[in-house]
């Protein structure tokens, strides 16, 4: 596939058209003074090629211009695209299309963005098969390429050519700086369409894989708690002897658990409530026996308190007792 502009076309609104024409096959250098608009005219081109973002200079250009245009090749066929111009820093949805690579005087609106895309795609050889073989921050997995990516291979801007690591344009761009590394082996012929679709499908049997394993884990960890609950479940068993002790299989286990289950019976319960209120009677004379040997505790426990306090008392008198004698004083006629 071999694709090369011929022409970017301005239709000015002074009625004149303003041509920029360039060779094909060669190397074309655009040169100028700062200011002069050199980069407005990547710009054009990324505009008329279905941008999604204003980002034309607004004074001198796009306020001197009503249409937008480039007449191209792709292989042997000559195609001419226009765009209505920015108004009020919002892109247009106005196309003008034509397959045989006529310039009009005045472009005037004859088609619209998806089915000129189809056409561009067809001769790009995109398909619906041409998908991203690998994802990124700003690129789904598997989305469609874009023809658009490719003009990464066909312009260099001064800031690229003077830079000394960066060797394609628009990388300051994340969605592009991702789609170079997955479209680079395409564009060079290194990477085919067919192999890209491999890709995909390894990509997706992988994602698959995967997810599978993780699914596996899970079970795995699923199956470790269900057979320490059999284990549990067993032991148990064994002390009621529902099941004898040599019993460990644990298929085993289970079927002689299902047998349980199976052949157990709940037993009726007969609801006596003459004997459930006789119950409740001795259930409160029981309570209020409690509440009065808490209350004669607590009267017992003061009391002893009590008479340990009046026993401290005593002890200067007991000692005195046990100190001293009492003396006999006689009798005075």
């Amino acid at each position: 596939m071999k694709f090369s502009i011929n022409k970017i076309l301005l239709w000015l609104k002074s009625g004149n058209l303003r041509e920029i024409k360039f060779r094909r096959n060669k190397i074309n250098v655009i040169t100028g003074d700062s200011g002069t608009g050199k980069t407005e005219i990547l710009s054009i081109i990324d505009y008329c090629f279905f941008g999604s973002r204003a980002d034309i200079t607004d004074e001198i250009i796009n306020e001197n211009v009503t249409w937008y245009g480039i007449n191209f090749n792709i292989n042997d066929n000559v195609y001419t695209l226009g765009r209505r111009c920015i108004e009020k820093r919002e892109v247009s949805k106005d196309y003008f299309f034509h397959a045989d690579g006529y310039i009009p005087k005045m472009p005037a609106v004859n088609n619209d963005e998806k089915q000129i895309k189809k056409i561009i795609d067809k001769e790009f050889s995109i398909t619906e098969r041409t998908v991203f073989p690998y994802g990124g921050k700003n690129i789904t997995l598997g989305s469609k390429i874009s023809p658009r990516y490719f003009f990464m291979f066909n312009t260099l801007s001064g800031d690229t050519i003077d830079h000394s690591e960066i060797f394609f344009d628009k990388q300051n761009i994340d969605r592009y700086r991702d789609a170079l590394m997955n479209i680079f082996d395409l564009a060079v012929g290194i990477e085919t369409e067919e192999n890209l679709l491999k890709k995909e499908k390894l990509n997706v049997l992988k994602a698959d894989l995967k997810q599978w394993r993780r699914k596996l884990t899970l079970i795995d960890k699923e199956v470790e708690v269900f057979n320490k609950n059999i284990v549990d479940l067993s032991k148990k068993a064994k002390e009621f002897n529902l099941i004898d002790y040599d019993l460990t299989d644990p298929a085993k286990l289970m079927k002689r658990f299902d047998e349980i289950s199976s052949t157990y019976k709940e037993e009726s319960i007969e609801i006596n409530l003459e004997r459930i209120n006789k119950l409740k009677t001795e259930k409160n004379k029981i309570l209020r026996k409690i509440r009065n040997l808490k209350k004669f505790k607590l009267e017992i426990e003061r009391y002893k308190k009590l008479e340990k306090n009046k026993l401290d008392s005593l002890k200067p008198v007991r000692i005195l007792n046990e100190s001293y004698k009492l003396l006999k004083i006689p009798e005075l006629d």
